[in-house]
């Protein structure tokens, strides 16, 4: 017997491939897709996530800062914080309009100083709004600073504020839920030193 023989005999020539081998051929292939879009797929979940948890952050941390900001400006015979509310405080207080001998108030929907009014940061519908009261309380104008505030959460309130002689620590913490259903608590404080 020679060589050519010897190969006939394990490897029989034939013209195509038989259904079982199609068969299988075809289940390989249709799970290689599957697997690739799945791995396609959940690489663009995970994206959204990391880009919206980063518009999260973002926003809670513009809202610490300039919460941070305007409170530097006022004084503390002037600042109350109302911790009635299980879920979160009220923050009110009044601004410096600057100056060597500086009055007290909050800055209007113009852009005016306006002496004796005040600002208010409230969580209404989970959302932290910034208002404006007059000197007489009434709300003068109103802004939405951040949504999707928390509830309480582990013992510690959405939105709250805490005082210790001139420096208050303010918090915040967000519950955002996406669009695949998945949620995510996010939360930041800050120290404030304001002067007496």
């Amino acid at each position: 017997m020679n060589l050519a023989e010897t190969s006939s005999l394990f490897m029989p020539s034939r013209g195509g491939f038989t259904l079982l081998e199609l068969s299988i051929a075809l289940a390989i292939g249709i799970t290689l897709l599957a697997v690739l879009g799945n791995v396609l797929i959940s690489s663009t979940n995970s994206l959204d996530y990391i880009m919206q948890d980063t518009v999260v952050l973002g926003d809670i941390k513009d809202v610490v800062n300039g919460l941070r900001e305007e409170l530097r400006s006022s004084t503390t015979g002037l600042i109350t914080i109302d911790t009635s509310n299980a879920d979160y405080d009220v923050l009110t207080f009044k601004v410096s309009s600057g100056g060597t001998s500086p009055s007290y108030g909050a800055v209007d929907i113009n852009g005016n100083f306006q002496n004796g009014w005040s600002i208010r940061y409230t969580v209404s519908s989970s959302n932290l709004v910034r208002n404006v009261l007059d000197g007489g309380g009434t709300v003068q104008s109103s802004s939405i600073v951040v949504e999707d505030v928390d509830t309480r959460f582990s013992g510690q309130k959405g939105f709250w504020v805490t005082k210790t002689g001139s420096l208050y620590n303010v918090n915040i913490r967000i519950n955002k839920t996406f669009r695949d259903s998945n949620s995510a608590r996010k939360g930041m404080g800050s120290t404030v030193f304001v002067p007496n």
